[in-house]
C-alpha cells in the first residue's frame, strides 16, 4: 500500500521584526493578537501547508483549543484578512485562509519533493515555475464555494457525490458513525498522525478511544473533540484529561506551541533549504 502524500511541513522561521501590519493586529489585540496569527500559521504549515478551511466549526475547535473565546479569534482574523495578512477574495469565495506570500514560501519549501497535490482554484501563485522539477497533482479539494453561480452542480450530481461520501465513510468502519463534525475531523487528523508515525489505528482502536473520550467528557462532543485535538498538537498517541492552561491573569491562554516548541522550532527537514531565511512577513506576503 503506498504512503499518503505528505502535504504540509514540520517547520517555519520567525523574523525578529515584523512590519506595520503585524504590529497594528498586536496595538489592537495585544500579544494574544500575535499568538493568535502565529498559531493558525502553525496549522496552515502542519495540515494543508499553504492554506486552512476556516469554518465556523474550525473556527470554534481552534478557538478551544487554544484557550480563548470564539469571537475574540473571530475579531483577529477579521482584522488579519482586511489589514491584508489574509486574501479577501479566496476567504469571501471559499472560506479559507491563504496569501501568496504563504503560497510562495510553501511551494519553495516542497518543491524537492516527488509529487505535489495542489488545488487551482485556490491558488495564488505559478506552481509550475516554483516546482518545476516536481510532478504536481492537481485536485479539487472539497471546499464549498460561497458563490452557488460559480459552482452549478445539478441535484442528481449532488445526490451521487452524496451516495459515494456514504460509501466511502461505511467502507472506513462504523465506529465514526453519528459523531458530531468536529470530532470526527479531529479523530481523522489523529489517525493520520498516527500514520505517519507508523502507528496506525484499526477501527476497535477507535472505537476503543471514543469510549475513553467518553468517560474523560462525558456526553460533551466539543470537549472530546478539544481533548482530540489536545493530542495531535502535542503528538500524543493517545488521549489524555484537557489542561487547562492559565495566562497568569486569571483568563485561558494560549496553549503551548505544536509539540511543545516555540514557532519555528522542530528540526527542518527537507522544507529548510528554501524557507530557511524567508521571515515571517514574507510568509503572509506583506
Amino acid at each position: 500500500m503506498p504512503r499518503p502524500t505528505k502535504r504540509g511541513i514540520d517547520y517555519f522561521p520567525l523574523d525578529v521584526e515584523l512590519n506595520s501590519k503585524f504590529a497594528l493586529i498586536e496595538a489592537e489585540f495585544g500579544l494574544t493578537g500575535f499568538g493568535v496569527i502565529v498559531k493558525l500559521l502553525q496549522d496552515i504549515c502542519r495540515q494543508q501547508g499553504y492554506y486552512i478551511e476556516w469554518t465556523e466549526e474550525v473556527a470554534l475547535l481552534f478557538a478551544r483549543k487554544i484557550g480563548l473565546g470564539g469571537s475574540v479569534v473571530s475579531e483577529i482574523v477579521s482584522a488579519a484578512i482586511r489589514r491584508g495578512l489574509f486574501d479577501q477574495g479566496l476567504y469571501d469565495k471559499y472560506r479559507v485562509l491563504t496569501s501568496k506570500g504563504i503560497q510562495e514560501r510553501y511551494f519553495e519549501a516542497v518543491a524537492r519533493r516527488k509529487q505535489i497535490e495542489v488545488d487551482d482554484n485556490i491558488l495564488l501563485v505559478n506552481v509550475a515555475q516554483i516546482c518545476d522539477s516536481a510532478d504536481i497533482n492537481r485536485v479539487n479539494v472539497n471546499i464549498n464555494s460561497q458563490n452557488v453561480c460559480n459552482n452549478p452542480q445539478s441535484k442528481e450530481e449532488k445526490s451521487k457525490v452524496k451516495e459515494s461520501k456514504e460509501k466511502k465513510n461505511r467502507g472506513a468502519g462504523a465506529p465514526l458513525d453519528g459523531l458530531s463534525p468536529e470530532l470526527r475531523d479531529a479523530l481523522a487528523e489523529f489517525r493520520q498522525m498516527r500514520a505517519k508515525m507508523r502507528k496506525p489505528m484499526t477501527d476497535k482502536a477507535v472505537a476503543r478511544l471514543l469510549d475513553r473520550l467518553e468517560k474523560l467528557a462525558p456526553g460533551d462532543a466539543a470537549r472530546q473533540a478539544a481533548i482530540v485535538c489536545q493530542s495531535v498538537d502535542r503528538g500524543w498517541t493517545d488521549v489524555y484529561e484537557l489542561k487547562e492552561v492559565q495566562d497568569g491573569t486569571g483568563k485561558g491562554g494560549l496553549r503551548g506551541n505544536h509539540k511543545g516548541g516555540a514557532a519555528g522550532a522542530g528540526a527542518p527537514g527537507e522544507n529548510a533549504g528554501a524557507s530557511e531565511y524567508a521571515s515571517i512577513d514574507e510568509w503572509f506576503g506583506v
